[in-house]
């Protein structure tokens, strides 16, 4: 996620593997993982999860790789461990 003027942002990115910013409510967030209580992103839209500084809206990205839900959240700080 990003910020700008109090707001929190994500980065989205299409079939056209254009990133596009969308603004995010979060409901709760602790360490990298964050609830979302709303916004515009669909259930099976992908996140910009690294290097989010180097992107900007209607960058065209060639190159990224693309991880399951399941093996991101493997690798994210838990306060469990």
């Amino acid at each position: 996620t990003f910020e700008f003027l109090d707001k929190r942002y994500v980065y989205v990115v299409g079939d056209d593997r254009v990133a596009h910013q969308r603004l995010i409510a979060v409901r709760h967030e602790q360490d990298d993982i964050f609830l979302i209580a709303g916004g515009a992103i669909g259930l099976h839209e992908k996140i910009v999860l690294e290097g989010v500084k180097q992107v900007s809206e209607g960058l065209k990205l060639n190159e990224f790789e693309l991880k399951k839900p399941e093996e991101v959240l493997k690798n994210q700080k838990l306060a469990a461990e």
